[in-house]
């Protein structure tokens, strides 16, 4: 899979070299690590679920079954941290995404700038040979 580039004054700015694994690129993307934060929140709920029917877990099993159950709800709420961390977090890449591209584009102006007072300035040199 390859990342979404585009040649214009500030260059491949946004060429990025993407995972070919079908699963690595949902995990880069920051939609599919918020889905599968959210996958794993409702494993995690449906876990709980199944540790809290009656008629499947044993009556010796019960007190495991209980520690199990609160375990799990904790870990659900640092999932769910997790994911209100990485939506967060979401902003300040393309904050620092956009700080890039304006310093190419810049950068690309400066340079063009001078290569255009060098060219007026060759004129005028040859404007001046040709009167003198």
């Amino acid at each position: 899979v390859g990342g979404a580039g585009g040649r214009g004054p500030a260059g491949d700015i946004i060429l990025q070299r993407l995972p070919s694994s079908p699963l690595l690129y949902v995990l880069v993307t920051s939609e599919g690590r918020d889905k599968s934060f959210k996958l794993v929140q409702y494993l995690i709920k449906l876990m709980i679920s199944v540790l809290n029917l009656k008629g499947i877990i044993p009556n010796q099993m019960e007190s495991a079954s209980e520690y199990w159950s609160r375990r799990l709800e904790k870990n659900i709420q640092t999932v769910r941290n997790g994911r209100s961390m990485f939506k967060l977090g979401r902003w300040l890449v393309t904050c620092l995404h956009l700080q890039t591209c304006v310093e190419r584009l810049r950068a690309q102006t400066v340079h063009e700038e001078a290569l255009a007072q060098i060219a007026e300035e060759e004129l005028f040199q040859q404007q001046r040979a040709e009167e003198g």
